[in-house]
Protein backbone atom coordinates (compact mmCIF):
# COMPACT_ATOMS: atom_id res chain seq x y z
CA UNK A 1 0.00 0.00 0.00
CA UNK A 2 2.71 2.26 1.01
CA UNK A 3 4.60 1.32 -2.59
CA UNK A 4 1.53 2.17 -4.48
CA UNK A 5 1.20 5.51 -2.60
CA UNK A 6 4.87 6.58 -3.34
CA UNK A 7 4.21 5.51 -7.14
CA UNK A 8 1.17 7.80 -6.96
CA UNK A 9 2.71 10.77 -5.60
CA UNK A 10 5.93 10.19 -8.03
CA UNK A 11 3.47 9.94 -10.89
CA UNK A 12 1.98 13.06 -10.12
CA UNK A 13 5.23 14.89 -9.53
CA UNK A 14 6.42 13.93 -12.74
CA UNK A 15 3.54 15.23 -14.88
CA UNK A 16 3.22 18.67 -13.17
CA UNK A 17 6.88 18.45 -13.98
CA UNK A 18 6.44 17.69 -17.29
CA UNK A 19 3.14 20.42 -17.65
CA UNK A 20 5.30 22.80 -16.19
CA UNK A 21 8.47 22.08 -19.17
CA UNK A 22 5.34 21.86 -22.13
CA UNK A 23 4.46 25.43 -20.71
CA UNK A 24 7.80 26.59 -20.67
CA UNK A 25 8.42 25.25 -24.04
CA UNK A 26 5.62 26.91 -25.32
CA UNK A 27 5.87 30.30 -23.77
CA UNK A 28 9.46 30.79 -24.36
CA UNK A 29 9.77 29.21 -28.10
CA UNK A 30 6.05 28.70 -29.53
CA UNK A 31 5.63 31.91 -30.71
CA UNK A 32 7.64 32.92 -34.50
CA UNK A 33 6.34 36.62 -34.09
CA UNK A 34 5.85 36.29 -38.66
CA UNK A 35 6.16 40.20 -38.87
CA UNK A 36 9.40 40.53 -36.54
CA UNK A 37 11.60 40.04 -39.82
CA UNK A 38 10.54 42.55 -41.16
CA UNK A 39 12.65 44.85 -39.01
CA UNK A 40 16.03 44.99 -38.02
CA UNK A 41 18.37 46.03 -35.10
CA UNK A 42 19.71 49.59 -35.32
CA UNK A 43 21.80 50.31 -32.17
CA UNK A 44 21.75 48.82 -28.05
CA UNK A 45 19.72 50.23 -25.88
CA UNK A 46 21.79 52.01 -23.42
CA UNK A 47 23.01 51.08 -19.94
CA UNK A 48 20.12 48.48 -19.29
CA UNK A 49 22.66 47.11 -16.44
CA UNK A 50 21.69 50.43 -14.20
CA UNK A 51 18.25 48.87 -13.86
CA UNK A 52 15.98 51.83 -15.89
CA UNK A 53 13.09 50.82 -17.79
CA UNK A 54 13.23 52.40 -21.13
CA UNK A 55 10.33 54.44 -22.87
CA UNK A 56 10.05 57.29 -24.91
CA UNK A 57 11.82 57.19 -27.96
CA UNK A 58 12.76 60.73 -29.97
CA UNK A 59 15.45 61.21 -33.09
CA UNK A 60 17.12 64.93 -33.58
CA UNK A 61 18.39 65.46 -37.10
CA UNK A 62 22.21 66.69 -38.21
CA UNK A 63 22.89 67.87 -34.20
CA UNK A 64 25.63 69.40 -33.28
CA UNK A 65 28.46 67.97 -30.88
CA UNK A 66 31.85 68.75 -29.98
CA UNK A 67 34.98 66.78 -30.63
CA UNK A 68 38.39 67.59 -28.49
CA UNK A 69 41.26 66.68 -30.02
CA UNK A 70 44.75 66.85 -28.37
CA UNK A 71 47.42 68.69 -30.90
CA UNK A 72 51.45 68.72 -30.32
CA UNK A 73 53.17 71.73 -31.29
CA UNK A 74 57.18 71.33 -32.10
CA UNK A 75 57.80 72.99 -29.06
CA UNK A 76 56.15 69.46 -27.26
CA UNK A 77 53.24 71.67 -25.69
CA UNK A 78 50.25 69.96 -26.20
CA UNK A 79 46.85 72.16 -26.68
CA UNK A 80 43.33 70.98 -27.02
CA UNK A 81 42.08 71.74 -30.06
CA UNK A 82 37.56 71.65 -30.19
CA UNK A 83 35.99 71.14 -33.04
CA UNK A 84 32.01 71.09 -33.96
CA UNK A 85 30.52 68.33 -35.99
CA UNK A 86 26.93 67.26 -36.56
CA UNK A 87 25.22 63.86 -36.87
CA UNK A 88 21.64 62.45 -35.97
CA UNK A 89 21.21 61.80 -32.59
CA UNK A 90 18.21 59.47 -30.99
CA UNK A 91 17.35 59.94 -27.11
CA UNK A 92 15.47 57.35 -24.87
CA UNK A 93 13.67 58.36 -21.75
CA UNK A 94 14.11 56.21 -18.87
CA UNK A 95 13.00 55.82 -14.95
CA UNK A 96 15.11 54.50 -12.93
CA UNK A 97 14.27 51.73 -9.67
CA UNK A 98 15.09 52.59 -6.30
CA UNK A 99 18.18 52.15 -4.45
CA UNK A 100 18.23 51.34 -1.07
CA UNK A 101 14.51 52.79 -0.71
CA UNK A 102 15.46 56.07 -2.44
CA UNK A 103 14.00 56.96 -5.81
CA UNK A 104 16.42 58.06 -8.57
CA UNK A 105 16.22 60.56 -10.87
CA UNK A 106 14.87 59.91 -14.12
CA UNK A 107 17.21 59.88 -17.29
CA UNK A 108 17.43 60.47 -20.67
CA UNK A 109 20.38 58.66 -22.26
CA UNK A 110 21.78 60.01 -26.00
CA UNK A 111 22.90 57.66 -28.56
CA UNK A 112 24.83 59.04 -31.71
CA UNK A 113 23.83 57.45 -35.45
CA UNK A 114 27.67 57.55 -36.21
CA UNK A 115 29.47 57.66 -33.02
CA UNK A 116 27.29 55.53 -30.50
CA UNK A 117 26.25 55.79 -27.30
CA UNK A 118 27.08 59.26 -25.71
CA UNK A 119 26.24 59.06 -22.02
CA UNK A 120 22.92 60.38 -20.51
CA UNK A 121 21.43 63.38 -18.44
CA UNK A 122 19.58 63.45 -15.62
CA UNK A 123 16.17 65.50 -15.10
CA UNK A 124 15.31 68.28 -12.36
CA UNK A 125 12.04 69.96 -11.22
CA UNK A 126 11.44 73.40 -11.44
CA UNK A 127 12.38 74.32 -8.09
CA UNK A 128 16.04 71.77 -8.86
CA UNK A 129 14.74 69.03 -6.96
CA UNK A 130 15.37 65.57 -8.61
CA UNK A 131 12.83 64.24 -11.28
CA UNK A 132 11.47 60.70 -10.27
CA UNK A 133 8.78 60.24 -12.09
CA UNK A 134 7.42 57.46 -14.31
CA UNK A 135 8.39 59.49 -17.09
CA UNK A 136 6.84 58.29 -20.47
CA UNK A 137 7.53 59.92 -23.82
CA UNK A 138 10.00 62.44 -24.71
CA UNK A 139 9.77 64.67 -28.26
CA UNK A 140 12.18 67.81 -28.79
CA UNK A 141 13.67 70.28 -31.24
CA UNK A 142 16.40 72.83 -30.91
CA UNK A 143 14.88 75.06 -28.53
CA UNK A 144 12.34 72.56 -26.47
CA UNK A 145 12.33 69.43 -24.67
CA UNK A 146 8.94 67.78 -24.12
CA UNK A 147 8.56 64.64 -21.17
CA UNK A 148 5.54 63.38 -20.40
CA UNK A 149 5.49 62.02 -16.76
CA UNK A 150 3.16 62.59 -13.13
CA UNK A 151 3.13 65.73 -11.49
CA UNK A 152 2.46 64.75 -7.79
CA UNK A 153 1.15 66.51 -5.42
CA UNK A 154 0.36 66.66 -1.76
CA UNK A 155 -3.15 68.39 -0.03
CA UNK A 156 -3.82 69.96 3.67
CA UNK A 157 -4.37 66.29 4.40
CA UNK A 158 -1.30 64.27 3.27
CA UNK A 159 -3.19 62.97 0.03
CA UNK A 160 -0.90 62.53 -2.64
CA UNK A 161 -2.69 63.13 -6.31
CA UNK A 162 -0.83 62.38 -9.66
CA UNK A 163 -1.73 64.72 -12.68
CA UNK A 164 -1.06 63.47 -16.59
CA UNK A 165 1.82 66.16 -17.09
CA UNK A 166 4.50 67.31 -19.95
CA UNK A 167 7.06 68.61 -18.17
CA UNK A 168 9.16 71.06 -20.35
CA UNK A 169 12.26 72.22 -20.70
CA UNK A 170 13.52 75.32 -22.63
CA UNK A 171 16.76 76.79 -24.32
CA UNK A 172 18.62 78.76 -22.10
CA UNK A 173 21.49 79.71 -24.34
CA UNK A 174 21.41 81.83 -27.28
CA UNK A 175 24.63 80.68 -28.85
CA UNK A 176 23.88 76.73 -28.64
CA UNK A 177 21.02 74.86 -29.03
CA UNK A 178 18.62 72.73 -26.49
CA UNK A 179 19.83 69.68 -27.78
CA UNK A 180 23.90 70.48 -28.10
CA UNK A 181 23.24 70.98 -23.84
CA UNK A 182 21.90 67.94 -23.82
CA UNK A 183 24.66 66.03 -25.75
CA UNK A 184 27.51 68.13 -23.90
CA UNK A 185 26.06 67.28 -20.14
CA UNK A 186 25.66 63.94 -21.10
CA UNK A 187 29.53 62.94 -22.87
CA UNK A 188 30.03 64.11 -18.91
CA UNK A 189 27.83 62.05 -17.22
CA UNK A 190 30.38 59.59 -15.95
CA UNK A 191 32.23 62.70 -14.49
CA UNK A 192 31.06 62.76 -11.07
CA UNK A 193 32.11 66.89 -10.52
CA UNK A 194 30.61 67.60 -13.60
CA UNK A 195 26.96 68.62 -13.90
CA UNK A 196 25.18 66.64 -16.20
CA UNK A 197 21.31 67.39 -15.21
CA UNK A 198 18.42 69.20 -17.33
CA UNK A 199 16.09 71.18 -15.06
CA UNK A 200 12.27 71.94 -16.08
CA UNK A 201 11.51 75.24 -16.45
CA UNK A 202 7.75 74.92 -16.93
CA UNK A 203 4.93 72.03 -17.05
CA UNK A 204 1.33 72.15 -18.62
CA UNK A 205 -1.59 69.65 -17.51
CA UNK A 206 -1.73 66.81 -20.68
CA UNK A 207 -5.48 66.91 -20.63
CA UNK A 208 -5.27 62.79 -19.77
CA UNK A 209 -2.35 60.45 -18.05
CA UNK A 210 -0.05 61.37 -20.61
CA UNK A 211 1.75 58.53 -21.81
CA UNK A 212 3.29 58.84 -24.72
CA UNK A 213 4.53 62.21 -27.23
CA UNK A 214 5.93 62.97 -30.73
CA UNK A 215 7.36 65.66 -32.15
CA UNK A 216 6.12 65.86 -35.65
CA UNK A 217 9.08 67.90 -38.09
CA UNK A 218 7.40 68.99 -40.61
CA UNK A 219 10.68 69.08 -43.23
CA UNK A 220 12.16 65.78 -41.51
CA UNK A 221 14.95 67.70 -39.98
CA UNK A 222 16.01 69.25 -43.09
CA UNK A 223 15.05 72.98 -41.78
CA UNK A 224 17.34 74.76 -39.26
CA UNK A 225 14.81 75.33 -37.10
CA UNK A 226 10.76 74.92 -35.93
CA UNK A 227 8.51 74.96 -38.69
CA UNK A 228 4.78 76.50 -38.62
CA UNK A 229 3.57 73.27 -39.89
CA UNK A 230 5.27 71.19 -37.18
CA UNK A 231 3.29 69.57 -34.21
CA UNK A 232 3.36 68.02 -30.62
CA UNK A 233 1.27 65.79 -30.17
CA UNK A 234 0.50 64.33 -26.44
CA UNK A 235 -1.35 60.77 -25.75
CA UNK A 236 -2.67 58.91 -23.68
CA UNK A 237 -3.16 55.15 -22.73
CA UNK A 238 -6.22 53.48 -21.73
CA UNK A 239 -6.80 49.81 -19.87
CA UNK A 240 -9.76 48.53 -17.97
CA UNK A 241 -8.80 49.48 -14.70
CA UNK A 242 -8.17 52.77 -11.93
CA UNK A 243 -4.95 52.54 -13.14
CA UNK A 244 -4.98 53.32 -16.25
CA UNK A 245 -8.37 54.59 -16.68
CA UNK A 246 -9.49 57.74 -18.63
CA UNK A 247 -12.35 60.04 -18.76
CA UNK A 248 -15.97 58.82 -19.66
CA UNK A 249 -15.54 61.60 -22.50
CA UNK A 250 -12.74 60.13 -24.26
CA UNK A 251 -15.00 56.95 -24.61
CA UNK A 252 -16.58 55.86 -28.04
CA UNK A 253 -17.32 54.32 -30.71
CA UNK A 254 -16.24 55.41 -34.64
CA UNK A 255 -18.24 55.84 -37.10
CA UNK A 256 -19.23 53.10 -39.87
CA UNK A 257 -18.07 53.74 -43.02
CA UNK A 258 -19.45 51.82 -46.43
CA UNK A 259 -17.78 51.34 -49.05
CA UNK A 260 -18.04 48.71 -51.71
CA UNK A 261 -19.77 47.18 -49.87
CA UNK A 262 -17.52 46.51 -47.35
CA UNK A 263 -17.97 48.00 -43.50
CA UNK A 264 -15.38 49.49 -41.45
CA UNK A 265 -15.04 51.46 -38.52
CA UNK A 266 -17.10 50.80 -35.72
CA UNK A 267 -14.26 50.61 -33.30
CA UNK A 268 -14.41 50.74 -29.43
CA UNK A 269 -11.78 53.56 -28.28
CA UNK A 270 -11.04 54.82 -24.87
CA UNK A 271 -8.43 57.44 -25.43
CA UNK A 272 -7.51 60.74 -27.29
CA UNK A 273 -4.31 62.21 -28.91
CA UNK A 274 -4.03 65.97 -28.66
CA UNK A 275 -2.51 67.70 -31.30
CA UNK A 276 -0.52 71.20 -30.63
CA UNK A 277 0.95 73.87 -32.92
CA UNK A 278 4.35 74.82 -32.37
CA UNK A 279 5.59 78.14 -31.52
CA UNK A 280 8.44 78.51 -34.02
CA UNK A 281 9.44 81.81 -32.53
CA UNK A 282 11.98 80.94 -29.86
CA UNK A 283 12.79 84.07 -29.01
CA UNK A 284 8.85 84.75 -27.57
CA UNK A 285 7.88 84.71 -24.21
CA UNK A 286 5.96 81.41 -24.95
CA UNK A 287 7.82 78.97 -21.97
CA UNK A 288 5.97 75.79 -23.70
CA UNK A 289 6.42 75.84 -26.83
CA UNK A 290 3.00 75.34 -27.99
CA UNK A 291 0.63 78.19 -29.38
CA UNK A 292 -1.01 78.96 -26.29
CA UNK A 293 -4.78 80.40 -25.36
CA UNK A 294 -4.80 84.13 -25.52
CA UNK A 295 -8.13 85.20 -27.11
CA UNK A 296 -9.94 87.64 -24.89
CA UNK A 297 -12.69 85.62 -23.57
CA UNK A 298 -10.03 83.29 -21.35
CA UNK A 299 -9.11 86.90 -19.73
CA UNK A 300 -10.50 85.86 -16.53
CA UNK A 301 -9.61 82.29 -16.33
CA UNK A 302 -7.01 80.95 -14.80
CA UNK A 303 -4.56 77.60 -13.84
CA UNK A 304 -3.58 76.64 -10.90
CA UNK A 305 0.04 76.72 -11.50
CA UNK A 306 0.14 79.91 -13.30
CA UNK A 307 1.41 78.66 -16.73
CA UNK A 308 -0.10 79.31 -20.30
CA UNK A 309 -2.83 76.37 -21.54
CA UNK A 310 -1.26 75.18 -24.41
CA UNK A 311 -4.22 75.52 -27.54
CA UNK A 312 -5.90 72.30 -28.76
CA UNK A 313 -5.81 72.15 -32.31
CA UNK A 314 -7.30 68.59 -32.96
CA UNK A 315 -8.16 65.73 -31.22
CA UNK A 316 -7.36 62.50 -32.71
CA UNK A 317 -9.38 58.93 -31.07
CA UNK A 318 -7.13 56.29 -30.72
CA UNK A 319 -7.28 52.23 -29.48
CA UNK A 320 -6.55 51.12 -26.29
CA UNK A 321 -3.08 50.20 -24.66
CA UNK A 322 -1.43 52.90 -27.26
CA UNK A 323 2.36 53.75 -26.05
CA UNK A 324 4.18 54.98 -28.83
CA UNK A 325 3.24 57.34 -32.18
CA UNK A 326 5.09 58.16 -35.34
CA UNK A 327 3.88 60.21 -38.10
CA UNK A 328 5.87 60.16 -41.49
CA UNK A 329 5.90 63.86 -43.58
CA UNK A 330 4.87 61.17 -46.53
CA UNK A 331 1.39 60.28 -45.14
CA UNK A 332 2.17 57.17 -43.15
CA UNK A 333 1.27 56.71 -39.36
CA UNK A 334 2.72 54.02 -36.86
CA UNK A 335 1.30 53.40 -33.50
CA UNK A 336 3.10 51.18 -31.40
CA UNK A 337 -0.13 48.93 -28.96
CA UNK A 338 1.39 46.79 -25.91
CA UNK A 339 0.77 45.72 -22.69
CA UNK A 340 2.28 43.18 -20.29
CA UNK A 341 3.58 39.80 -21.91
CA UNK A 342 1.42 39.64 -24.96
CA UNK A 343 2.48 40.39 -28.31
CA UNK A 344 2.61 43.78 -29.26
CA UNK A 345 1.41 45.30 -32.40
CA UNK A 346 2.56 47.97 -34.54
CA UNK A 347 -0.58 49.64 -35.95
CA UNK A 348 0.12 51.27 -39.91
CA UNK A 349 -2.40 53.44 -41.11
CA UNK A 350 -2.46 56.01 -44.00
CA UNK A 351 -2.07 59.33 -42.24
CA UNK A 352 -3.36 61.21 -45.43
CA UNK A 353 -7.01 59.48 -45.90
CA UNK A 354 -7.38 59.93 -41.73
CA UNK A 355 -6.69 63.74 -41.93
CA UNK A 356 -5.46 65.28 -45.25
CA UNK A 357 -4.99 69.52 -45.44
CA UNK A 358 -8.84 70.03 -45.75
CA UNK A 359 -9.65 67.52 -42.68
CA UNK A 360 -12.40 65.90 -44.89
CA UNK A 361 -11.44 62.31 -46.35
CA UNK A 362 -12.60 60.47 -43.45
CA UNK A 363 -15.58 61.24 -41.14
CA UNK A 364 -14.54 63.86 -38.15
CA UNK A 365 -17.29 65.19 -35.64
CA UNK A 366 -17.25 68.03 -33.94
CA UNK A 367 -16.61 67.48 -30.08
CA UNK A 368 -20.03 68.45 -28.82
CA UNK A 369 -21.82 66.25 -31.50
CA UNK A 370 -20.31 63.18 -29.64
CA UNK A 371 -20.45 64.16 -26.46
CA UNK A 372 -23.97 65.20 -24.69
CA UNK A 373 -24.13 66.18 -20.94
CA UNK A 374 -26.95 64.73 -18.26
CA UNK A 375 -29.68 66.63 -19.68
CA UNK A 376 -28.74 65.25 -23.43
CA UNK A 377 -27.63 69.05 -24.16
CA UNK A 378 -24.57 69.13 -26.03
CA UNK A 379 -21.19 68.84 -24.06
CA UNK A 380 -18.25 71.40 -24.88
CA UNK A 381 -14.65 70.79 -24.42
CA UNK A 382 -13.80 71.51 -21.24
CA UNK A 383 -9.91 72.16 -20.65
CA UNK A 384 -8.60 70.43 -17.15
CA UNK A 385 -7.44 72.67 -14.99
CA UNK A 386 -8.70 75.74 -16.48
CA UNK A 387 -11.06 77.51 -14.94
CA UNK A 388 -12.81 80.73 -13.84
CA UNK A 389 -14.53 80.90 -10.18
CA UNK A 390 -18.27 82.53 -10.96
CA UNK A 391 -19.30 81.80 -7.64
CA UNK A 392 -17.25 81.22 -4.00
CA UNK A 393 -15.95 77.59 -4.06
CA UNK A 394 -17.44 77.16 -7.50
CA UNK A 395 -15.30 77.27 -11.03
CA UNK A 396 -16.59 77.16 -14.70
CA UNK A 397 -13.99 75.30 -16.79
CA UNK A 398 -12.92 77.02 -20.16
CA UNK A 399 -14.81 75.85 -23.25
CA UNK A 400 -14.22 75.57 -26.63
CA UNK A 401 -16.76 74.86 -29.59
CA UNK A 402 -14.84 74.26 -32.93
CA UNK A 403 -12.51 71.33 -31.57
CA UNK A 404 -12.84 68.44 -34.19
CA UNK A 405 -12.73 64.34 -33.08
CA UNK A 406 -10.63 62.58 -35.72
CA UNK A 407 -10.78 58.83 -35.72
CA UNK A 408 -7.64 56.58 -36.04
CA UNK A 409 -9.60 53.23 -36.43
CA UNK A 410 -9.63 50.01 -39.08
CA UNK A 411 -10.87 52.96 -42.16
CA UNK A 412 -7.69 53.89 -42.97
CA UNK A 413 -5.41 50.79 -41.07
CA UNK A 414 -3.40 49.64 -43.98
CA UNK A 415 -1.44 46.75 -41.88
CA UNK A 416 -0.76 44.95 -38.52
CA UNK A 417 2.76 44.33 -37.80
CA UNK A 418 3.02 41.40 -35.13
CA UNK A 419 6.13 41.50 -32.79
CA UNK A 420 7.40 40.70 -29.49
CA UNK A 421 6.04 42.32 -26.08
CA UNK A 422 6.53 45.28 -24.91
CA UNK A 423 6.45 48.03 -27.72
CA UNK A 424 7.01 50.94 -26.62
CA UNK A 425 8.12 54.34 -27.90
CA UNK A 426 8.64 55.27 -31.75
CA UNK A 427 10.10 58.23 -33.50
CA UNK A 428 11.39 58.76 -37.57
CA UNK A 429 15.05 59.66 -38.74
CA UNK A 430 15.24 60.09 -42.62
CA UNK A 431 17.90 57.89 -44.81
CA UNK A 432 18.94 57.70 -47.88
CA UNK A 433 15.47 59.55 -48.60
CA UNK A 434 13.50 57.34 -47.05
CA UNK A 435 11.76 57.90 -43.61
CA UNK A 436 12.25 55.05 -40.91
CA UNK A 437 10.37 54.03 -37.93
CA UNK A 438 12.23 53.62 -35.05
CA UNK A 439 10.58 51.04 -32.36
CA UNK A 440 12.15 50.88 -28.58
CA UNK A 441 11.39 47.59 -26.80
CA UNK A 442 11.13 47.49 -22.74
CA UNK A 443 11.95 43.78 -22.30
CA UNK A 444 15.18 44.12 -22.19
CA UNK A 445 14.71 45.88 -18.37
CA UNK A 446 16.02 44.07 -15.73
CA UNK A 447 12.70 43.22 -14.15
CA UNK A 448 11.56 41.86 -17.16
CA UNK A 449 13.78 39.56 -19.24
CA UNK A 450 13.46 36.69 -17.14
CA UNK A 451 9.81 36.50 -18.42
CA UNK A 452 9.62 37.33 -21.36
CA UNK A 453 9.68 35.17 -24.13
CA UNK A 454 12.54 37.49 -26.76
CA UNK A 455 14.79 39.32 -24.78
CA UNK A 456 15.27 42.73 -26.99
CA UNK A 457 18.27 44.89 -25.89
CA UNK A 458 18.62 47.12 -29.26
CA UNK A 459 16.74 49.84 -30.92
CA UNK A 460 14.46 48.07 -33.64
CA UNK A 461 13.44 49.66 -37.22
CA UNK A 462 11.24 49.34 -40.66
CA UNK A 463 9.63 51.05 -43.08
CA UNK A 464 5.81 50.91 -42.67
CA UNK A 465 4.74 48.56 -45.70
CA UNK A 466 0.95 47.56 -47.19
CA UNK A 467 1.01 43.55 -47.39
CA UNK A 468 1.32 42.28 -50.45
Amino acid sequence: MKRNKLLIAAVAVFSVAVIISVFLVIWFWGDRYGDFKDLKAEFAIPDLKAGGSPQGLASFHNGEYEVITEVTGEDGTVTQKTEKKKQDFFFISSYMPEVKGQKQASRVYVVGKDTGYVGYVTLKNTDGTPHTGHVGGIALNRDFLWISSQLEETDDNGKITETGTVFVAKRQDDKATLVEEIVKKAANSENPEADNSITFSAHFDAQGNASFLYYYDADAGEGSGPDYKDRLYVGEFYRKGDKYGTADTHHLTTPVVEKDGKKTGGDVHKAFVYEYNVNSNYYSDNDLGVYTVTSSDSKDYKTKHGYPVPLIQNIFSVPNEVQGFARTTDGKLVLSVSYGLKNSKLLYYDWNKLADSKYDTTPSKLYQDIFTDENGEKKYYGYDGFYKEYTVGKKLPYTVNNLRVYFIDSTTLLRTYDVPCMSEGLCIMKSRGEERVYVLFESGAKQYKKFVRQVLTDVYSFIPEKRK
